[in-house]
C-alpha cells in the first residue's frame, strides 16, 4: 500500500510550525499481535470477512501530525501531537469552514479504558474573520 500523506508548512521562514495529514485506510487490526490486514475493502464489523479469530474491524481514518519549531525551517517532529481525525471529525470540519463558524474537537485517546480522562487533545479550526 502507498501511503497517502500531504504536509503543509507556516509562516515566512518556517515560523509556525507544520502540518502533516496521513491516511488510513479501513482495515482489520490484530488485538494480540498489533499487525494491520489491509483487503483493499472497506472492514465490516459483523466480522464475516476477519482474516481469523483475533482481528478486529476498523474504520479508515486520517491523522493529522503537527509540530512547532525548533528553528529556522527546522521542525520538532520528536515532539509531534497527533490525532486521528474520523469521518464524523472530518465532516464537522469541512461544515466549519463552509459556514465560516469554525469548529472544535475534543479526544480522549483512553476512552472507554482504565486510562479515560488521563490525556484529552483538542483542536480547533476557526478564522478570525469568519
Amino acid at each position: 500500500m502507498i501511503p497517502i500523506q500531504y504536509s503543509v508548512y507556516k509562516g515566512m521562514g518556517g515560523k509556525h510550525g507544520a502540518l502533516q495529514f496521513n491516511l488510513q485506510p479501513p482495515h482489520f487490526f490484530n488485538t494480540t499481535t498489533k499487525q494491520k490486514y489491509f483487503t483493499g475493502k472497506f472492514a465490516l464489523e459483523n466480522g464475516s470477512s476477519l482474516p481469523s479469530k483475533g482481528w478486529k474491524a476498523r474504520e479508515g481514518a486520517v491523522f493529522l501530525e503537527a509540530a512547532s519549531t525548533s528553528g529556522k525551517n527546522v521542525y520538532d517532529w520528536d515532539n509531534k501531537i497527533i490525532m486521528a481525525l474520523s469521518v464524523e471529525d472530518l465532516g464537522k470540519i469541512v461544515l466549519g469552514l463552509v459556514t465560516g463558524d469554525g469548529c472544535s474537537l475534543i479526544h480522549d485517546p483512553g476512552a472507554k479504558t482504565d486510562k479515560a480522562g488521563l490525556i484529552n487533545k483538542s483542536l480547533k479550526f476557526y478564522s478570525p474573520n469568519g
